[in-house]
This record gives structure tokens, sequence and C-alpha cells, in this order.
């Protein structure tokens, strides 16, 4: 069975940014406990995205990596990061990354459920 797009941005995308919002913050200088507590996360959970343990299965282009280093510095400057993830997942959807990974994952590739064109 396919999965919804909702169930993608929740299983790979949210995770991979996850991923690298963490390692982009641990090089802002912020420890893996800090950073994790920022993204609102356990410390054990921030472990295993620094070690490549989670959100490994995405890997986001050269733009998608910009972005994120640019939340990174709005989250290090104190801005909210549920806002800013979502902000990423909005970018996901619209760069149709989402699409994609649905595609690996089951989705026909005529599929139009995600976004329509």
């Amino acid at each position: 069975m396919t999965q919804l797009p909702q169930e993608i941005e929740t299983f790979y995308i949210i995770p991979a940014i996850r991923k690298e919002l963490i390692l982009s913050l641990v090089k802002l200088g912020l420890t893996q406990r800090e950073a994790g507590k920022r993204l609102g996360i356990t410390e054990g959970a921030a472990s295993h995205y620094v070690k490549q343990r989670r959100g490994c299965e995405l890997k986001f282009n050269r733009t998608m990596k910009e972005e994120i280093k640019r939340s990174a510095n709005r989250i290090l400057k104190k801005e909210d990061s549920m806002k800013e993830i979502n902000r990423l997942v909005g970018l996901c959807r619209a760069n149709r990354i989402v699409c994609k990974v649905h595609q690996k994952h089951g989705a026909s590739k005529d599929c139009r459920l995600c976004f329509k064109e």
C-alpha cells in the first residue's frame, strides 16, 4: 500500500531536515544536547542524527542545504525551530522533494496526489 504524502513527510522528510539542522547547529558551536533542546528532541535522538543513524535516506541538494543552514542560524538566534522546520517542509513540497521520495516508496510516476503541477 502506498503511503500518504504526510507519512512521507513524517518518516523521511522531517528526520532528514532534523539531521541536517543538528549537524549545522553543532558546526555553529552548540553541543548535541543544546542542539537537540533547540529542536525539541532528546539528546539521544540528536546523537542518532549526528552519528548518521537516523534521517539518512534522503540527501538534499545544495539549495536545500543552504536553506537548512539559514534555518540553523535563525534557530541559533532563538527563532522558533518548529516554524523553521515547517518552512523547510514547505520548501520540500514546493520543490517536489516529497513527490520524489513518495515515488521511491510506491507512488506511481504519474501520481498527482501530493501536488498538482
